[in-house]
C-alpha cells in the first residue's frame, strides 16, 4: 500500500475482511504518486510464493498501471474502485505490457442513478 493515510486505512480494512495479517501489509513509499515503472519495480520483486497481490494506491498511476497491464481501456479508477487482473505467468518478473486480462472492475458509485 501507499503510506498515505487513506490508502493504508483501506488496506488495513481489506486485510481484516479477508483474514490477512495486518503485519504483512507492506507500506511502499514508491506507491505514492507512482509511475508505471515504480509499480513494476516493486511487483517484479515480489517472491514467487505470492499468488495474489493487492495494491492500494492513487491516480493517475493506478489507472495507468491497470491499462498498461491489461489493455482494459479504463478512463479512471475512482476512489475505492477495484480492478482485478488475472495473469498467466510463472513469476512476477514476467509482468509487463498486456500480460494480464481484466476480469472485474467495480466502484461504489457504478450502480448509482445517472451513471
Amino acid at each position: 500500500t501507499s503510506p498515505a493515510k487513506r490508502a493504508a486505512a483501506t488496506a488495513t480494512r481489506m486485510a481484516k475482511e479477508i483474514a490477512f495479517q495486518k503485519k504483512n501489509i507492506l507500506k511502499e513509499p514508491r506507491f505514492y504518486e507512482a509511475s508505471i515503472n515504480d509499480f513494476l519495480d516493486v511487483i517484479k520483486g515480489i517472491g514467487n510464493e505470492v499468488n495474489t497481490l493487492m495494491i492500494f494506491s492513487h491516480n493517475p498511476g493506478l489507472t495507468s498501471l491497470t491499462n498498461y497491464l491489461s489493455n482494459a481501456g479504463i478512463y479512471n479508477i475512482p476512489t475505492c474502485g477495484v480492478a482485478e487482473i488475472e495473469f498467466n505467468i510463472s513469476s512476477w518478473s514476467e509482468i509487463g505490457k498486456n500480460t494480464g486480462k481484466i476480469v472485474w472492475f467495480d466502484y461504489p458509485k457504478k450502480d448509482s442513478k445517472g451513471l
